[in-house]
């Protein structure tokens, strides 16, 4: 089979651009963009990109208008510059690789939504969605809290961080989210994906059950409060009212207006706290809990719980107040009908009774409502401002982007520009360039027209494409090709007052890929695999079949012998293909059900069924019994898009097709 004749056809055909039909059913299938080396897929991990060319082809045939960008993600190659291979991050090399692999495995490729993340027409564009962002006040520049990896030099927030690590106050780009997560929240819970897909994304925003009831004062006050671990409730001997967070008149007995003003002048030899001469009655142990004006602590009431929190133990033991055991030998002491259950046991309990009893609400909250943009890298996408050195203002680039690297590896501006200042430490980090590829794909096109996110026109094809259709994605791309799209998409929803169709209708995760020795194929391994080699060795409908004979959410086995098996049956196919029998009858209600299966698997995205289905009529009836002409022309369309090679090839010697099988209806 002529693999390269296939290639260069297609691409002639222009077989996979995106129609300029309003009235063609529309399809967007999207998978991340590999990160780039100097091998290409040297993990072995083209599954998901197999996946989802196989749907695209299948939905083409279908007659959909198919939008499927493919590209290499060659920002951020900081291992490059540590091994002194400047050469490599600002050529070409590294995508060529990616792109010439992509080719030879059959990816459908749209020249126009093609798209290396490093050149300029993709920066331009993501720059400008980074000013747009800023312009709107969802993106600010202030003072930090992150995690600081100082051997690697790198930065974290709070929703990526999963190490051990030392917090640091740095200046970054952070994206605000506190406004959007309850729609995102929804939105993610509308998605067509595992319980495990939704619970990961919306830990990231680290919800909290948060159980909200009244304690009620001596004088008859009511005092509303909120607990996180109600469990603790047994627990609480002391109560701190911050009057600059809430109107303190009703909480302080007359008797105790005095030594409370002299508190709050400063007069008093009592510096951190003045009691109210009141109490709150505890609604789980009918404890009387004394209550204090302090402002010590930045909220409107605190709840103090020596038993439980440190800092408050500490407080309570100098400051001569209760300390109240509540867990010893792991289960719960002085709380009443909590007692003898453990901690996490107590809190379904509690929050289940005062529920019940109607003594309280439940609501959650969430905590972490920043996500950080900023990266220590050195040679990602630059910030699109000039910063002013002493005293610390940023300046926008708005209107001379793009700001990238030269090839001596300098900050350049496409042209001269009469803006003080000089270009930021850091870049953009992978959140916000992995984040927007989704978003700019529909946007993007390889003249290099910029289409900025908020605009009409920007609305109106988004809306157009209808969401994406189909995401193939592994665990460690969640964050950053997930929940960064769809807080993207919110924004701009957000911003034109408009609904769009959901983002994401379909997401199928990817496990880890090892070699037979059950080892993951990384350098450290020393097992990486010589992608090109692969390509020489096997036909690229065979590396198909075999990346997508093993269930997407298990570990995949990288075994050349059964790659083998696949090649040998494949090289059996085609001879026997090429050779129809003149009554194929044995066959025909088989392939009459597997046109079914077909149908059945991929209409529901189950790119594995269909695999399946054609590998064991394959085994069972087209090597065993031989197929007729009339059932090869069937056959061939129903393999196209899993074995396009094998397809196009017979097509071509059998019935002298002067086009594409491409152009052929799909069999129903």
């Amino acid at each position: 089979m002529d693999r390269d004749y296939w290639i260069k056809k297609w691409q002639a055909d222009k077989q996979f651009a995106l129609e300029n039909d309003r009235l063609k059913k529309k399809s967007y299938i999207y998978t991340p963009f590999p990160k780039g080396n100097l091998y290409g897929f040297q993990n072995g991990d083209a599954r998901g990109l197999i996946y989802a060319d196989t749907l695209a082809r299948y939905q083409r045939l279908q007659s959909f208008n198919v939008l499927f960008p493919t590209g290499c993600h060659s920002l951020c190659n900081t291992s490059f510059v540590e091994n002194k291979k400047l050469s490599n991050v600002l050529n070409d090399d590294i995508s060529e690789v990616f792109t010439r692999q992509m080719y030879s495995l059959g990816i459908g490729i749209n020249d126009a939504k093609h798209i290396d993340m490093r050149h300029n027409e993709y920066l331009q564009n993501l720059q400008q969605a980074f000013l747009d962002l800023y312009s709107r006040g969802y993106i600010e520049y202030k003072d930090t809290k992150v995690y600081y990896d100082k051997k690697a030099n790198k930065i974290y927030d709070a929703i990526v961080h999963s190490k051990e690590l030392p917090t640091i106050f740095y200046k970054s780009f952070v994206l605000k989210v506190n406004n959007l997560i309850d729609d995102i929240v929804d939105d993610i819970n509308q998605i067509d994906c595992s319980d495990d897909i939704k619970k990961k994304l919306l830990n990231c925003f680290k919800p909290k059950r948060v159980l909200d009831f009244e304690l009620f004062v001596s004088n008859g006050a009511k005092l509303n409060v909120s607990m996180n671990d109600p469990e603790y409730m047994g627990g609480i001997s002391f109560i701190f009212l911050n009057p600059d967070y809430i109107d303190i008149i009703n909480y302080v007995d007359t008797s105790e207006y005095e030594s409370l003003m002299s508190y709050l002048e400063g007069r008093s030899t009592k510096k951190l706290f003045a009691f109210t001469g009141l109490f709150a009655r505890n609604p789980l142990t009918g404890m009387e809990i004394p209550i204090f004006i302090s402002t010590m602590f930045q909220c409107d009431v605190y709840l103090g719980i020596p038993g439980f929190d440190e800092d408050d133990k500490v407080l309570a033991i100098e400051e001569e107040l209760e300390v109240i055991e509540l867990v010893k030998e792991g289960r719960m002491v002085n709380s009443d009908f909590l007692d003898g259950m453990s901690p996490v046991d107590a809190n379904e309990t509690i929050i289940n009774a005062f529920i019940d009893a109607d003594i309280a609400k439940l609501r959650i909250v969430y905590e972490h409502q920043e996500i950080l943009l900023s990266s220590l890298d050195n040679f990602g996408p630059l910030f699109p401002f000039l910063e002013d050195k002493d005293s610390k203002e940023i300046f926008s680039l708005e209107g001379h982007l793009p700001y990238a690297f030269s090839s001596k590896m300098r900050p350049v501006l496409i042209d001269n520009v009469d803006i003080a200042g000089n270009t930021m430490n850091g870049t953009i980090n992978n959140l916000f360039t992995e984040g927007m590829c989704p978003i700019i794909s529909v946007l993007y096109d390889s003249i290099g027209s910029i289409i900025p996110m908020f605009s009409n026109e920007a609305f109106s094809e988004l809306n157009r494409m209808n969401g994406i259709s189909y995401l193939a994605i592994k665990d460690s791309e969640l964050i950053s090709s997930v929940l960064m799209p769809m807080i993207f998409y919110r924004i701009i929803e957000i911003e034109s007052g408009k609904r769009l169709p959901r983002l994401f209708n379909k997401i199928e995760l990817f496990d880890n890929i090892i070699d037979i020795q059950h080892k993951d194929i990384k350098r450290a391994n020393n097992n990486l695999i010589d992608f090109d080699k692969l390509l020489a060795a096997y036909s690229s409908d065979a590396i198909r079949m075999f990346m997508v004979s093993q269930p997407s959410n298990e570990v995949f086995m990288f075994n050349k012998y059964q790659l083998e098996d696949i090649d040998n049956n494949i090289s059996k196919l085609y001879s026997k293909l090429l050779e129809p029998v003149d009554d194929g009858g044995s066959c025909d209600y088989a392939l009459f059900n597997l046109i079914k299966e077909c149908n059945s698997s991929l209409e529901k995205y189950d790119v594995l069924g269909y695999a399946k289905a054609i590998e064991d009529f394959i085994v069972n009836y087209a090597l065993e019994h031989g197929l007729s002409k009339k059932q090869t022309f069937i056959f061939i369309r129903l393999i196209s898009p899993i074995m396009p090679f094998l397809a196009e090839e017979v097509y071509k010697e059998i019935f002298n097709g002067k086009y594409s099988l491409m152009n052929e209806d799909w069999p129903n």
